[in-house]
């Protein structure tokens, strides 16, 4: 597959003569001027590299590559024009963040190293990028995954969070959003570092003594001390270690202006989608469970992210009691009783979100010891049918 260049220029000629002597070599595709190019960009891209001229009717040639450098910075950019002077130059760098300078007219051999060479330097930025990406995703999976083998009820509690902080950061609308997710499927890492017996009597909404307390108050702050130090995770960090007493420094508003804001708003999230979940967990329906965390919490801010994420769920659901085998068992279900083999050992207690490796492993168990039938669930219904996840 040939490149993809973008030449924009409000000269046709000029565009047929570049078109003419680099088609062989290059995917080439034209535009008359800059918010034609930006859209050509938007609708046919990912482009290798992209020439503009400086001058041009509208938009000039550095506010259009700087335009472009602000949406996709990965494109290699390179100015043309016939205005070779000193602070055209600096400015085309400075502003525009241009790979290259050239000077109009320029003979299509030049222009065709220019553009091997901006095609070798996006290449080179990709590759980087997605090495990067590749490495943090991985690291994240191997965390999520480590923490699935060790507290399955924990990376259950997870993962319904990030549902809820990704469903929220959607309904808000708001620019950022990979940070938000990551700090949800990360944020209860740190709970691995508790005593059991704590961790139960936590989820389980049981009154927790001084020193639980204690413990529990430090969680968020060892799992910053292991998140931090990966690159580009420090804000995700940095809202876990937060997100227990969020209002302190909840933003005054969603514009998300600096670092800050953006941590106290993420801290936030975390904080009320961990609360609702723990309210849903113990029996709560989501009515009940909004109603709780709007009596404790009052500025403006949190009253707009409760009103988002109250709309991904709704209000008259409720829970009812039911039996059920192993082949109707679904994840989302609320074990009601302890779940025990017929050798009389504990599987699963009561309380616990059912997941599906949870239930494969029943199946494991079934087909072993045996699993005690009929097993009894809690099952959200709205409208009489069940609402499972």
């Amino acid at each position: 597959m040939k490149p993809k260049i973008l030449l924009v220029d409000d000269e046709p000629r000029v565009l047929d003569g570049y078109r003419r002597n680099l088609r062989k070599r290059y995917d080439i595709s034209t535009a008359p001027d800059a918010t034609t190019g930006l859209q050509v960009i938007a609708d046919e891209g990912p482009f290798a590299v992209v020439v503009s001229d400086f001058r041009m009717p509208g938009m000039d040639g550095i506010r259009f590559l700087g335009e472009v450098h602000d949406r996709w910075p990965d494109i290699t950019r390179v100015m043309l024009t016939g205005q070779a002077d000193l602070e055209a130059s600096i400015a085309a760098v400075n502003l525009g963040r241009v790979y290259r300078f050239l000077t109009k007219p320029c003979d299509p051999d030049t222009l065709a190293v220019t553009l091997d060479d901006g095609i070798e330097h996006y290449r080179l930025i990709r590759a980087e990028k997605e090495l990067l990406e590749g490495t943090l995703q991985g690291t994240i999976s191997m965390a999520t995954d480590v923490m699935g083998m060790v507290d399955p009820d924990g990376h259950a509690h997870s993962s319904r969070i990030r549902d809820t902080v990704v469903g929220t950061v959607r309904a808000l609308e708001l620019p950022v959003t990979w940070e938000f997710e990551v700090a949800a499927r990360l944020s209860q890492i740190g709970t691995i570092t508790l005593p059991g017996p704590t961790v139960e009597k936590l989820r389980a909404g049981v009154m927790l003594s001084e020193e639980d307390q204690r413990m529990i108050r430090r969680h968020p702050e060892a799992a910053f001390n292991l998140i931090e130090r990966i690159p580009r995770l420090e804000r995700a960090a940095a809202m876990i270690r937060g997100h227990l007493e969020p209002s302190d420094s909840a933003p005054e508003d969603l514009s998300l202006g600096t670092d800050e804001d953006v941590i106290a708003l993420g801290s936030l999230l975390l904080n009320l989608a961990v609360e609702y979940d723990r309210h849903i967990q113990r029996g709560a329906s989501p009515g009940i469970a909004f109603g709780e965390l709007r009596r404790r919490t009052s500025p403006p801010v949190i009253m707009q992210v409760l009103d988002a994420m109250e709309s991904l769920h709704s209000v008259d659901e409720v829970w009812a009691i039911e039996e059920h085998g192993l082949e109707t068992l679904m994840a989302g279900m609320i074990t009601a009783q302890d779940i025990r083999s017929e050798t009389g050992s504990l599987l699963m207690p009561e309380g616990r979100s059912i997941t599906a490796p949870m239930i494969e492993r029943l199946r494991v168990f079934a087909a072993g010891d045996g699993v005690v039938h009929p097993i009894a669930v809690k099952v959200a219904r709205r409208d009489g049918r069940a609402v499972v996840t």
